[in-house]
């Protein structure tokens, strides 16, 4: 047997060789097994070994806090997208495939780990500035300036009330339509009589309890302040209740109101004070040239008595006393108009503020 192939003698003669094992990743026993075959430095071993059964990594971190899922494990196929909050797990091609779906065909989603924090939605406007950029259309300026002179009358005004809840209250539900051109309507009156009895129940329970707490110094007198803020904030989301439900009895549903107000209770506050802050401040200077004003058209009355001549008694009446009765008119519409302004991005920006964190209110109809 002389003539036999050296070469297959020395390869029948050598040892078999075994394939070259490298140090399992931490963690491999816990996920397969102790039994489970370890990796190899044949990559065509290893792809075999690990897709026999899917590699589940720990839930710590696995999309939490903004990291892109499988980041942490240096998935290979980066360039592939993963859907949001899907764990890299190995398929057929390795790391980096598709989630597996589940019976409803919905996208499998890697359940978020215990103790990470809930994402908040981060909208692009504060309440305020949506409402009053909702305000802010051709006739704005024109239709609250014809809602001042309706304020002036009494029983009459209800409309306006209702005018602006019946508006703001589509805001919740998706609603961003135009400002109504009717405002003297039954509708508007019926809501607007619903808003004036909840906003004067609310204002007497203030007023009492404004009235006790009054007597006691400091503490008393802030606490006043406090009520009056809780007051004006039930009042307006409240009222936005009412009338999206179109019952007077959702106008008091005090507890549906707190629940809601401990969400956001600045931001509530803060879309119904600035408002009526700008009304106060322009009143403010508008009253500032009404008392300059009305001193000079008084002069003239008060010097009838130093001058008690007939001619000068009805000269100092007509100029005088009919200049101040105008002047007070025009002083009482400005008046007016700042407040129907004021009230109506107030509960335009309230409705907005339902409408993020009051939703659940538009399954009450």
């Amino acid at each position: 047997m002389a003539d036999e192939n050296p070469s297959q003698q020395a390869s029948e003669g050598a040892p078999e060789e075994k394939p070259a094992t490298v140090s399992a990743p931490e963690g491999w026993d816990e996920a397969f097994g102790a039994d489970a075959p370890k990796p190899t430095a044949s990559p065509e071993a290893a792809q075999s070994a690990v897709a026999q059964e899917p590699w589940q990594p720990k839930d710590e971190g696995v999309g939490a806090y903004g990291a892109a899922p499988g980041a942490q494990y240096g998935t290979p196929n980066s360039a592939q997208p993963q859907q949001p909050g899907a764990a890299p797990y190995a398929a057929a091609g390795g790391f980096g495939g598709q989630p597996p779906q589940n019976p409803s065909g919905q996208a499998w989603q890697q359940p978020a780990p215990a103790g990470a924090p809930i994402p908040t939605t981060a909208y692009a406007k504060s309440c305020l500035s949506a409402g009053w950029a909702d305000c802010k259309q051709p006739g704005f300026w024109k239709k609250t300036a014809f809602m001042g002179l309706i304020e002036l009358v009494p029983i009459l005004n209800f409309v306006n009330q209702g005018y602006m809840l019946e508006w703001s209250k589509e805001v919740p539900f998706g609603g961003r339509t135009s400002l109504p051109q009717k405002v003297v309507t039954g509708r508007n009156f019926e809501i607007g009589f619903y808003a004036f009895v909840i906003s004067l129940v609310f204002s007497l329970v203030a007023g009492l309890a404004g009235g006790i707490l009054g007597w006691i110094p400091l503490i008393g007198w802030i606490a006043t302040v406090v009520i009056g803020f809780l007051v004006s904030m039930f009042t307006y989301i409240l009222n936005l209740r009412m009338a999206m439900r179109s019952q007077l009895g959702e106008g008091f549903k005090v507890g549906d109101a707190w629940k809601a107000i401990k969400r956001d209770w600045s931001g509530l506050l803060w879309a119904i004070l600035a408002p009526g802050l700008i009304a106060a401040g322009v009143i403010l200077v508008v009253s500032l040239v009404y008392t300059f004003l009305a001193v000079l058209f008084l002069i003239p009355v008060i010097g009838m008595t130093a001058y008690p001549d007939p001619a000068y008694m009805v000269s100092a009446i007509v100029g005088g006393g009919l200049g101040f009765a105008l002047l007070t008119l025009v002083f009482a519409y400005i008046c007016s108009w700042a407040g129907v302004v004021s009230q109506l991005v107030g509960y335009r920006a309230a409705a907005h503020w339902v409408a993020r964190y009051a939703g659940e209110w538009t399954y009450l109809v």
